[in-house]
Formats: C-alpha cells, structure tokens, sequence
C-alpha cells in the first residue's frame, strides 16, 4: 500500500477515502496556501461528498492515475474538501461554477489563486475526452500555461471575481405586503412547473422538492383549495410508490433520474428523509390517510436501524455504490426472487413490484409499486387484507437475504444540522404514532448533540472519532434549535426551549446582518473565506434564513419578543422580489410568509390534577397540525410572568386549554369531547 498523504489526520469519511491517492492533498488549511504562495503555483480545489457516486468515478478514474497524479503535484497545490463539512467554502465556489459555466454539481473542480480568488471551474472531469467533455489531463496542462501565460489578467480579474460573488449576497428590498395578489402569482408559476402525469416539479432529473410541498399544504390548510392538496398528495404518493423509496428497507433515494420517479440516485441523505418524514406526518395529520403514516414508520424504522449511533447520533449519508455498481444492493433479479420465496409467494412479489425477466434497471429490477393494495388484490381477485399480509411477510424475508449483500458504505459523521432535522422529524413521527421510542430517540440524540458538539453555548458543526470541529453554522443552530423547540412541545420540558432560546441569541450576535436584514452564512468569527456568504435560497435543505425566520418567529411569539418577530417580518419581506421570480427555491420561506398574512395559532395547555387527563389533551393538540401553531405549556412557564399567561388558569383544577389567535384567545375549554371538535380537520 502507499504512503498516505496529509488526509489520514483528518476525520471525514469522504476525506479519508482519498487518503492514499498519489495526489498530495492537503485539507483546507493555512499551510496550503502558504505553500502555494512559496511555490507560486494555482490551487486546484476538489470538492465533494462520500455518497457521490461521479465522486467515486473520477477518484477512480483520475485521482488514482499516476500520470494524471503527477501532473496535478507538479503544476497545483491540491485540496480536498468535503463539502458536508464545509458548506460555505462550498457555497463560495459552487456560486462562481455556476455564474461562470451555467451549471453546478458535485464533484466540484475550481482552479484559485494562491489568494483563494476563483479564475476556472467545472464539475465532472473524465480523464481523457468523453461525453463531449474535454479529458482532465488536458485541463490541467491548459490551466497550468494560462496560470503561466496569463497570470496577471487572472490577477487583475480577482477584484471582479470578487465582487461578482459578493452580488449574489444583494437582495432588492420590497415593501410588498402579502397580499392575495402575491399568492395567486406564487401558486400560478408552481402550477406551471407541476407534472401533473407524474407529480413533482419539472422534468428529469427530479428532487422530491420536500419544502415547495410543505408550502402547499400548509397554504391548503388556510385556502382548502382542493387542487392545491392534490398536487401534494400526487406528487407524494408518486415519489413514495417509485423507485424513490426503498420498498424493503424504508427511506428515500436522493432523487429520481427520470420523470417518472423510477430510477433513483441510488444515496440515501438524512435530510432528505428528515424533510420527507415530517411532511408525511402532515399529510396524515390532515388526511388520515394510513399510506402517509405507514411510509413515515417505515422511514423512521430505516433511520434507527441502519443511520443511528450507539448514543443516538444520527449518521450522515448511505453510499449510492457497493462493490462498484450504483444501486447494485437495492436491485433484484426475477430469478433471485423465485429462489428465496415459493411460487406463490413469489409470483405475488414480482407482479406487486412489477418485478421482470428482462429488468428496468441494467438487467435488473428497482421495486417500485403501480397500484395500490386493495386495486392490485382486485386485479388477482384475492382479499386485500391476505395479499397485504403476504406482502409484508415477503418484504421482511427479502430484507433479510439483502442484509448478506455487501452494504453501501455509511458517513456515520454526525452534522448538527441535519441532525437538527431529523430531531423535528422523530417528534413528528411520535405526533401521529404516539410511540415512545420515537420521542426516546430525539431526546437521545438532542442530549449527544448537547452534550458532545457544544462548549460554552457555542455549536460545532460535525463530530466523528470523538472529535467536535468546525464552528457551527447559521443551518446548525437554527434547525438544532427549531428540532428542541419541537420536543419542548411533544414532551414539555422546558429546558429543550430555554436551549434554543439561548441559541437564537447566538445567532444574533454572530450571524446577523442589521443592515441588509437577514443572516450570514459564517459566524463574524469565520476568516478563512474571500467573502463572507450567505445562503437565501433553499437547495437540498433549507437555507439558514429560512430555518431562522421560523425560529425567530416562534420564539417571538413564546417569549413575547417584539424584536425577534420583526427579525422574521423584515427577512421574509426583503425576499419578496425573489420569492416571486423563484418560489421553488422559497419553500419553507413561503411557509413562513403565512405567519403574517393569517398570523399564528397559540394553543395554552394548563395541566390539571388529573396527569391521564392531561396526556389526553396533548395527545389530541399533537395529533393534529395547523401551520404556524404553537404549543405553550403553561405549567412551565409561569414564573416567566409573560402578559399571555395573566388571568388564565385551570378550570376547577381540570386540565384547560385556551387556543389563541395571535394571543387573542377563545373561551378556555377543559372538555376532552370539545377539544377534539375543535382540533378535527375535516378537508374539504
């Protein structure tokens, strides 16, 4: 084996895996670009992630050839960065790719100067000339002469570099109001990107697009316009039948390579599931359709068995690859069924999964479901409730015989965010099941994240091998802090909110931008970076700003915080403009946007003598969802003297609930029958 280079000291799994390439990779550090200020050579910057599947194809291809190796240490200083671990150096060159080629993607390949100033990029390098690309052995002999030929027009352009990526931090500020005006705009340019044959937004590749979903239904939970519900309800249904999700083992693919949501990108990321789980608990919440909580167990079932730490910390991502082959441990051949079930079982299987002889993936088959259980018994004229049992049955024994295939490899590094993320989704998860061990498992990893990635109030950003590193980011204490606020609420411990209550003040301090009215990217601390980014548009995950508006929004309202809440007005208004060019981008900004124009649902729980009672009362408050509603639990809240709180107390000593419209608030009800009457939503 070779010696390894500069790599083998750091932690990232991605990282790591290039740790005994011939290239001499540094990390992002200060010696790298020392040195490449000694040697007077460019940087070539690689960015990507471990379940990248073009990732592991140009490693293999181009970062494992010697001569190309060669090339690159005698003409470049080398850095590797995973991007997991470093979304603003990401989100800095990702901005200049795209502003510079049109597109963007991972693996990401971006030339600097020694000073960090971007003058080429790109994504996807094959070695040699393929796919109408030009090979990278001649990219980097064509970047090596100009950096030589060229070098002081790449300098003098450095300024402009600069300054074109600090635009993109600009927003044009609106005084809009949110009128219906402005919705019926929004909605009319979703409508126009809705596939209405397969749901979804767009065309191929498609992203399940979590958050414009989430829009949506919280904007048919005020409007109850049947056809926005529909396109939720198709477009999740379709992503949940297909290829998308994991049929035996439950979880989401990352995306769908064609339109019809068949043939996925075969990683699984924590956030997309996080995202998808808690729009799921919605949809069941108002529909009470089963579909939405079985595929919501199912997926939280994946994520304690395959994605969870011996402490609760939730692990990262599942490789797309195992033994070289994209989706080679998801997919199935006919024969491979036949083998491990009986006839019956297995003609069942087959034509369920749409299982064939000649495959719709290379030769093999990714399950995915065309008709619905009680249609599929009907077409076979059997009982729906026996073909369901089978079904089952079948899943847990095929799950079990792919359990001794050679599994993807997991990232099992712990990220803040998107542990964050998956927090909110457990709680919700518990909402509509009631089970425990949903809720056990958020405290458990509330409590490692807490424990293990916090010093002093300040967050790291990712942990693995017992180490915490990298400052958070404005995405760490945001969807850590809205994830605690959602287990105050389902379990009514008030430290969960006096944490987040004392994140939101960090976030303040360091992330703020008063004058442009919206958060940074980077703490004030971050000096590492040609500019200081922020991110306003929603990608995979939502943006810091967005998951700050809500933050903002409902501690404002908890603590009666005039100044956060006009933090959240003044950040959904500034977007106006860009929300209504791009509201695809704008999900969960959208969502927000609603506080202002219907305002906020407080719902006080005063506890009463009787504890059974009052579990039955929260149960029905959480079993159900409204959007921007706020669960207070009074109890836990009365030496904080809030002005909400004043002349409302227990009826009799009974549990009371008062349910509250911007804190002007209906008679107390302390009737169990009555609140449910109250809480049902009937769609229309």
């Amino acid at each position: 084996m070779p010696n390894p280079n500069r790599l083998i000291s750091e932690t990232s799994p991605y990282l790591l895996q290039h740790a005994y390439n011939p290239v001499d990779w540094f990390p992002w550090c200060d010696e790298a670009f020392q040195k490449a200020k000694l040697v007077d050579k460019p940087i070539l910057l690689s960015i990507g992630y471990s379940a990248c599947h073009w990732c592991h194809v140009m490693e293999k291809e181009s970062f494992e050839n010697e001569t190309i190796a060669g090339i690159m240490n005698d003409n470049f200083v080398n850095i590797k960065i995973d991007r997991e671990e470093r979304p603003d150096i990401d989100n800095i060159y990702m901005n200049f790719v795209q502003l510079t080629t049109g597109n963007g993607g991972w693996p990401m390949t971006v030339f600097l100067t020694p000073d960090k100033i971007p003058f080429y990029g790109g994504t996807y390098f094959p070695p040699e000339d393929r796919y109408g690309r030009a090979g990278f052995k001649k990219v980097l002999n064509w970047i090596n002469k100009i950096y030589q030929d060229k070098r002081k027009e790449i300098d003098d352009n450095g300024f402009a570099i600069r300054e074109s990526l600090q635009q993109l931090n600009n927003v044009n500020r609106a005084s809009d109001s949110f009128s219906n005006e402005f919705y019926k705009e929004i909605i009319d340019t979703i409508k126009k990107n809705y596939d209405s044959k397969f749901g979804g937004f767009g065309s191929a590749p498609k992203f399940p697009n979590s958050m414009v979903l989430t829009f949506l239904l919280d904007f048919y939970c005020i409007q109850r316009n049947n056809e926005i519900l529909e396109i939720v309800e198709t477009s999740v249904q379709r992503l949940s039948n297909g290829g998308l999700y994991d049929h035996l083992g439950g979880g989401f693919h990352r995306y769908s390579t064609d339109s019809k949501w068949l043939v996925p990108h075969f990683e699984k990321m924590l956030y997309d599931n996080a995202l998808l789980v808690t729009l799921l608990s919605k949809l069941f919440m108002i529909t009470q359709n089963l579909f939405y909580r079985n595929k919501t167990e199912e997926t939280l079932e994946y994520i304690l068995r395959e994605m969870t730490g011996a402490e609760g910390e939730f692990y990262s991502t599942q490789d797309a690859d195992s033994e070289g082959e994209e989706g080679n441990y998801y997919t199935w051949t006919k024969q491979q069924v036949f083998e491990i079930l009986n006839p019956k079982e297995a003609n069942i299987i087959t034509s369920y999964f749409d299982i064939t002889d000649e495959g719709n993936f290379e030769g093999k088959n990714i399950l995915h479901v065309k008709k619905k259980i009680k249609d599929f018994a009907a077409s076979i004229n059997v009982n729906a409730e026996i073909i369901a049992t089978v079904i089952e049955k079948c899943k847990i024994t095929l799950l079990k015989e792919r359990g001794k295939r050679v599994k993807p490899l997991t990232d099992n590094k712990i990220l803040v965010d998107w542990n964050g993320l998956m927090i909110t989704a457990f709680c919700y998860g518990y909402r509509i099941t009631n089970n425990k061990k949903y809720l056990q498992a958020a405290k458990k990893n509330a409590e490692f994240i807490l424990n293990n990635l916090q010093h002093q109030g300040k967050l790291y950003h990712t942990h693995r091998m017992g180490q915490s590193k990298i400052n958070g980011f404005l995405e760490d204490y945001a969807n850590l802090s809205l994830g605690l606020i959602s287990l105050y609420e389902v379990s009514s411990k008030v430290e969960y909110l006096m944490e987040a209550y004392k994140f939101s003040k960090i976030v303040l301090e360091k992330f703020y931008n008063d004058k442009e009215k919206y958060f940074y990217q980077s703490s004030l601390h971050a000096n590492d970076l040609i500019i200081r980014p922020t991110q306003l548009y929603d990608n995979a995950v939502p943006s810091g700003n967005s998951s700050s508006a809500a933050l903002f929004f409902k501690l404002g309202k908890i603590f009666e915080n005039e100044k956060y809440i006009r933090i959240c007005e003044d950040l959904v208004r500034t977007m106006t403009e860009k929300m209504k060019k791009n509201p695809l981008a704008f999900g969960c900004l959208l969502s927000e946007s609603l506080s202002f124009t219907q305002g906020s649902r407080e719902v006080i729980l005063f506890g009463g003598a009787d504890e059974r009672e009052s579990r039955e009362f929260q149960k029905v408050i959480l079993n159900n969802y409204y959007p921007n509603e706020i669960l207070i639990h009074a109890d836990v809240l009365l030496d904080q003297k809030f002005n909400y709180l004043k002349h409302k107390e227990t009826i009799e000593n009974k549990t009371t609930v008062f349910i509250c419209k911007d804190f002007a608030c209906q008679s107390p009800i302390d009737n169990l029958e009555e609140l449910k009457k109250v809480f049902l939503f009937a769609p229309n």
